[in-house]
């Protein structure tokens, strides 16, 4: 059987970066859902030479001398209005709001296609002490509000995204909510003695949203009043300035900087972890707090994302640059593992009801029942017409 078309726009995080990781569960995204669908997927930037895989097409604009932005733009509309020639695309599924789902609603208009416009993270705030965010103003703000307006379905990861979003004044009623869940065959759990040192773990690139300063001084606190150690995994972006910080607070014996660690690996950290900490400016979502809910590791952090949907179930969480409240959290749970095996326990249910498996469902059943809508209204436009 013929297995329906679906265009796929990202930017990039498919075959790029260290040992082709790309944004994991992009790519874990797209390997399933590409089981029961015929994907093409278009790429602003380019992957890497030894990408390679047979699951689904990619297409990318050839390199040539830099173009300018507008230019390369059409160049890229152009690609994807060509491929629909050749044999037509059933829906539309945009990853970010910008610039991705921009091209989407555009395509939408050229192709009579219907759309969804998954946001990500950045697209649904702005933060101004750290400059992130697309809503800087409220020219972009409004501008973004209409891309937004025009997805058949626009999805967000968690009920904060969802609040956030509203907060900046988006309020249509095309939006759904479906997280990430972990891919439950890669993060297992494994029994660990709750005993000290107590061993912490961050996982999450070093740079500014994720505010490694406020994670190091909550692990500061909390390593004065108990033995306990922290390794970090992750890419950084700000050149050793987290390093010398933590060098700063004398906490060089207590804390290992892993650097970036293969994605297949990152479940061998969490099974020897107690806690991950994880102290975010802002989350849309964080699939880390997935993948540790999955291998039993107790999540401390601040009150975004998927930590704050699931606050005083499986999570414990503080405000954002709170590092005394999230040092408490943590030793309160020291103090009393009754309650540290309540959360992980939660945590172990909550991954194994939404794991990835429920995630590819979820679109899949959004996929089947738009395409079935569109279908629907093109022969009620015939039949008029007859």
């Amino acid at each position: 059987m013929k297995k329906t078309k679906i265009c796929i726009i990202i930017r990039g995080g498919i075959g790029v970066g260290y040992k082709n990781n790309g944004v994991p569960v992009l790519t874990k995204f797209i390997e399933n859902i590409s089981e029961n669908f015929d994907l093409t997927v278009f790429l602003m930037i380019k992957p890497n030479d030894d990408f390679i895989t047979n699951k689904y097409k990619i297409k990318f604009l050839n390199e040539t001398k830099k173009r300018k932005i507008y230019f390369t733009k059409i160049q890229f509309l152009n690609l994807i209005r060509k491929e629909h020639k050749k044999e037509k695309f059933d829906l539309i599924h945009a990853f970010w709001g910008h610039p991705a789902g921009t091209f989407a609603v555009v395509l939408k208009f050229l192709l009579k296609l219907p759309i969804i416009i998954s946001l990500q993270g950045g697209d649904s705030v702005y933060i101004p002490d750290i400059n992130y965010g697309l809503f800087k103003n409220k020219l972009r703000t409004k501008f973004h509000h209409y891309i937004y307006s025009k997805a058949d379905i626009l999805n967000v990861l968690t009920k904060y995204q969802q609040t956030k979003l509203k907060s900046f004044g988006y309020l249509k009623n095309n939006m759904k909510i479906t997280m990430y869940g972990s891919d439950n065959q890669l993060f297992v759990f494994k029994n660990k003695k709750f005993e000290k040192p107590y061993k912490f773990i961050a996982v999450a690139d070093l740079n500014r949203v994720k505010d490694y300063k406020t994670l190091l001084k909550a692990f500061n606190e909390i390593k004065n009043r108990t033995d306990a150690n922290l390794t970090i995994l992750g890419i950084d972006v700000l050149n050793g300035e987290i390093q010398n910080f933590s060098k700063e607070l004398d906490l060089n014996n207590s804390v290992n900087f892993e650097g970036i660690v293969e994605y297949k690996n990152v479940n061998l950290y969490f099974q020897k972890a107690d806690f991950l900490l994880h102290t975010s400016v802002y989350d849309a979502q964080a699939v880390v707090i997935s993948e540790a809910h999955a291998t039993g590791t107790v999540v401390c952090g601040t009150r975004v994302g998927l930590i704050a949907d699931l606050e005083n179930y499986s999570t414990i969480a503080a405000d954002v640059g709170d590092y005394k409240q999230i040092a408490e959290n943590a030793l309160s749970l020291i103090n009393n593992p009754e309650k540290y095996y309540e959360l992980q326990n939660n945590g172990l249910e909550w991954s194994k009801k939404f794991d990835f498996n429920w995630t590819i469902k979820q679109f899949e059943s959004y996929y089947n029942k738009l395409i079935s809508e569109a279908k629907n209204n093109t022969e009620l436009l015939s039949c008029n017409r007859d």
